[in-house]
């Protein structure tokens, strides 16, 4: 909290605000942090980019206990291209999800692990 006092623009400092407050239970702070990290990376980002950001999401809802926001949030990004289920496989930020078998269906889905498509479907449903 004292990092972000002088630095309320940086989206990095935010983003792991975000973090920090899931991984200690602290549900609306870290839903709060991570909200303000996506408003700050957004502006002036590349389409691609704010996608993998908005992405992230999936871990704080892990950490903060929400197994099955997380799983169905990772579910949908596995139907995006630059989704890797191996980063998602070893993330530490998921390991609450681990032994979920829903999560250890999504890693060994062959579907998951199929080469990816090389357009982009964007969080509003347009392809490019």
């Amino acid at each position: 909290a004292k990092a972000l006092k002088g630095n309320n623009d940086d989206a990095g400092l935010w983003e792991t605000s975000s973090y920090m407050h899931a991984a200690i239970g602290q549900r609306e702070p870290a839903l709060a942090a991570f909200d303000k990290f996506i408003a700050l990376s957004e502006p002036g980002g590349n389409e691609y980019r704010n996608e993998l950001d908005r992405r992230r999401r999936a871990w704080v809802l892990a950490l903060l206990g929400d197994q099955s926001k997380a799983i169905a949030e990772l579910k949908r990004q596995a139907r995006l291209p630059g989704f890797h289920i191996h980063e998602v496989r070893l993330a530490l930020q998921l390991a609450p999800l681990w032994k979920h078998p829903d999560f250890i269906a999504l890693v060994a889905d062959p579907e998951t692990n199929a080469p990816l498509p090389l357009n982009m479907t964007y969080s509003d449903g347009s392809r490019r």
